[in-house]
Parts: structure tokens; sequence; C-alpha cells
């Protein structure tokens, strides 16, 4: 079974994107702000890698959970 996607709730999408690119060095994969203000981003330790990792940004109901996310 291959994940082509994990989604991570984020409480600021700008400042895990710098995390994960800045200090981890992944790679952006996808950066799209739709017309509605939902901002659509994934980036990826590797430009090959098969999953990425979708940084969402967390609502005020789930919140919560930013920090507290296990599979």
């Amino acid at each position: 079974m291959e994940f082509s996607g994990i989604t991570l709730l984020v409480h600021d999408q700008q400042k895990a994107l710098g995390f994960f690119t800045e200090t981890l060095g992944f790679s952006i994969r996808a950066d799209v702000t739709f017309a509605n203000a939902f901002r659509w981003l994934t980036v990826a330790p590797d430009p090959e890698a098969q999953t990425a990792l979708i940084l969402s940004q967390a609502n005020e109901e789930d919140v919560h959970l930013v920090g507290n996310q296990v599979g």
C-alpha cells in the first residue's frame, strides 16, 4: 500500500512551510491559493518521494488537534 499524501494540521501554514523547507530541507510540491482563500500546500523530503505532507491550516474546531495527531 502506498500513500500519496499525509495531512498534518498546523497553526500557521507559512511558519510550517519555513520549518519544513528551511530547517528540514523539504521541497515544495504544491502551493496554490484558491478564490475562497483556501491554501493547498504540500511538501516532500525529496522531489522524487512518493509521499508528500499536506500542511493543512487547522480551523477553530480542529486547532486542539495540532501536535496531537497520531496514525
